[in-house]
This record gives structure tokens, C-alpha cells and sequence, in this order.
């Protein structure tokens, strides 16, 4: 009897040492966000602009799990905006994330990861209709292991599947699989060059059937293989100053009309100038695959910057010229400016006002005016002005 008393002692002991020490290595993290939002330009039109106020709600929560050997890491946010003048074209939104593995969040020796996200978008809506929402779903796994001080591999592959929730726009529904290997060598202790292949395929099962066949905006979309080699740098320069940077060659083959083959590189910059004052700048030459044609070479330039006022307020900002060139048979030319400014004001603790002004002005040498095409090529100007108050948990 003693024995056995000793037993369940010795038991309840070890789960409650086990259940502390769980407790001790989760952090959880959560917030909401409640505010307005009005838009000069709701359906991003190139003329008939529809100005429109949006109530606006966005739980975040989030947890992170660390122990000598093993992480896990999640994170969740959804968003709902309620459009006042047009019930149909609210939009409901989503991210979801987690990742676990043995090692460390910031260089994992194994883990594997999933994310799944929804996000409506209005330039493919007609006015007062909802926006297609475009569904996606990823997963895979990644992993690295180093030799000595210097010298590092790590290496990713993930599958990923995206879906359009409207008939008109199957042909734009896809799946793609990558993979990537990486060395790195270590040439100061917070820098490194880098080398980077990477390769993967895009499949659009129904991309070269005619969906709309009766519509004078016939789309198709079709299959490639894509292959990237790049050489770079990345890590801190300075205490303060940090750079990432690469160049390198894309290859991206398709199975019919305009492949690319060329090189691309990008810079980014961050500097932390005083204890209150950073700045980020960047220069992105890169290729996507488009939804509009075969792809998009894609010319981003940036700069941003942030200071924190009196400790209680923080200002954003943040400046982008984007210049847009896609591929023929559909050729088009495009440029964009976006502007954002952020203002956060923490009155009480974990209580914070948001407030944010954006601009985003696109001018396109294609001018379409038929809002019923599936992909509406044609320039606008919105302006969107927030309010909202943000309790963290």
C-alpha cells in the first residue's frame, strides 16, 4: 500500500513538473482591432469612382513553444470588412500558420510547416459584386545543418495549391511544387555570401480551357518549369545596418507563347540611424507568374521610414514606385505609386489608435472599361483613410 502511494506521488510529481515546464516554454500572443475605413475608390474603377465607408474587425492570436531541442510556432488572423453601401462586395479574410521542428525557429534543423491564407481582390470585381477570393494552401518542410563556425547548408520544398471561388476564373486555378538548396559561408559573424538553386513546376489544370467562351475576354494560362540560380549576401553590415542582396538567373519555361530567360537582382537595405529613427530602402528586379498573361517582370522601388515620438507614438511610412511589364501575347506596360503613412498612439497600456493614410495610383497603357472582363487591365486612383483601436492581449 505505501508502495503504491509512492507510485502515484511519484507520478502526479513528474506531471506537474512536466505541465510547469510547459508552461514556462509557451508564450502566447494575441490581439484585436476594431476601426472604420473609407475609400475614394472602393471597386478600384478607371472611371465611375464609388467612394464607400467599411466597418473593420481583426483578431490575431498566436503562440510559440521552445524547448532545448523542439519549437512550435502558430499564428492565426482573420479580418472582416463590411462594406456600408455594398453588402455583396464585403470581403472576408484569413492567415494561418505552423511551424515545428527540432532545433530552433531562426535555423531549424528539421521541421515541417503549413499555411493556408483567403483574400478577396477587388480588381477583378465588378461594382457592387463580391470579389473573387483567391484560397491557398501550402506545405512542406525545411532543415539546414553547418560545418564548423563558417560554413552552412539548408535547403526547403513545399507544395502549394490555389484556388478562385467563381467559375469565370477556374482557368486561374493552380498548384505548383519547389524546392531549394542553399549554401552559405560565414565571412563576419553576423554576415554570409550565399549560393541558391532552386527549381519547381506550375500546373493549371484548366488553364487552356476556354471557361467564358462567349465572352470577347478569352483567357488562358499555361504550365512552366521554373529554375533559379543566385549568388548574394545577406547579415548585418554594421551594430545597426543590415543588407540582404542577390543576383543571379530565371529561367521560366512555358509550354506555349512567351518563356523568360534573363537575369534578376535585389537590394534590401535597413538602418537603425539613432535609438528612435530607422529607414528601409530596396531595389526588386524580379519575374512572377501573372494572372493576366504569361508573366510579369516586376521593377519595386522603396523606401520607408519609422520614429517612435515621446515613447507613446510611433510613425510609419512608407513609398513605392512600381513599374509592371508583361509578357506577350497580352503585352502591357504599367506603373504604379503607392504612399502609406501610419500613425500608432499607445494611451493606455496594451491599448493603441491606428490611424493610416494610403494612396495607390496605377497607370496602365491598357484601358478597359468592360467591368465584366476577368481580368479588368485599365488604370484607377484610390485613397483609403483608417481609424482604429487595437487592444493587445
Amino acid at each position: 500500500m505505501q508502495r503504491s502511494k509512492f507510485k502515484v506521488i511519484f507520478a502526479v510529481s513528474l506531471f506537474v513538473l512536466a505541465y510547469s515546464d510547459l508552461l514556462n516554454a509557451l508564450s502566447f500572443r494575441s490581439s484585436i482591432e476594431l476601426g472604420m475605413k473609407y475609400n475614394t475608390n472602393v471597386f478600384y474603377s478607371d472611371d465611375n469612382l464609388e467612394a464607400a465607408t467599411a466597418s473593420t474587425i481583426k483578431p490575431k492570436i498566436g503562440f510559440d513553444y521552445k524547448s532545448t531541442r523542439f519549437y512550435t510556432k502558430s499564428d492565426i488572423q482573420f479580418e472582416q470588412l463590411s462594406i456600408s453601401k455594398y453588402s455583396e462586395a464585403s470581403e472576408s479574410e484569413y492567415d494561418a500558420s505552423l511551424e515545428t521542428g527540432w532545433g530552433t525557429g531562426a535555423a531549424p534543423k528539421l521541421a515541417l510547416f503549413a499555411e493556408a491564407n483567403s483574400k478577396a481582390n477587388p480588381l477583378f470585381s465588378s461594382n457592387a459584386t463580391k470579389a473573387p477570393v483567391m484560397a491557398s494552401t501550402k506545405a512542406g518542410l525545411k532543415g539546414g545543418f553547418s560545418f564548423g563556425k563558417k560554413h552552412a547548408f539548408s535547403f526547403d520544398a513545399f507544395a502549394l495549391n490555389e484556388s478562385l471561388d467563381q467559375s469565370n476564373f477556374e482557368y486561374l486555378n493552380n498548384s505548383m511544387v519547389d524546392a531549394g538548396l542553399k549554401y552559405s559561408y560565414k565571412f563576419l559573424p553576423e554576415t554570409s555570401f550565399y549560393t541558391e538553386v532552386r527549381g519547381g513546376q506550375r500546373t493549371y489544370d484548366k488553364g487552356t480551357t476556354w471557361i467564358d467562351i462567349d465572352s470577347d475576354d478569352l483567357r488562358v494560362k499555361y504550365d512552366s518549369d521554373i529554375l533559379q540560380l543566385l549568388f548574394g549576401v545577406e547579415g548585418r553590415l554594421t551594430k545597426y545596418t543590415s543588407i540582404d542582396a542577390g543576383f543571379g538567373l530565371r529561367s521560366m519555361d512555358y509550354t506555349a507563347d512567351k518563356d523568360f530567360k534573363e537575369p534578376i537582382f535585389y537590394v534590401r537595405f535597413t538602418d537603425q540611424i539613432s535609438p528612435k529613427d530607422s529607414i528601409i530602402a530596396g531595389y526588386l528586379y524580379e519575374t512572377k507568374d501573372s494572372k493576366y498573361t504569361n508573366w510579369v517582370l516586376e521593377q519595386d522601388m522603396y523606401i520607408g521610414y519609422s520614429r517612435i515620438l515621446r515613447d507613446t507614438f510611433l510613425f510609419l511610412m512608407k513609398l513605392n514606385y512600381i513599374y509592371y511589364s508583361y509578357s506577350e501575347l497580352n503585352r502591357r506596360e504599367d506603373q504604379r505609386l503607392l504612399a502609406k503613412f501610419q500613425l500608432d498612439y499607445v494611451f493606455l497600456p496594451k491599448w493603441t489608435f491606428v490611424s493610416t493614410l494610403g494612396f495607390d495610383l496605377l497607370v496602365s497603357d491598357a484601358y478597359d472599361t468592360d467591368t465584366s472582363s476577368s481580368d479588368r487591365a485599365a488604370s484607377y486612383r484610390a485613397t483609403t483613410i483608417g481609424l482604429s483601436v487595437k487592444r493587445s492581449f
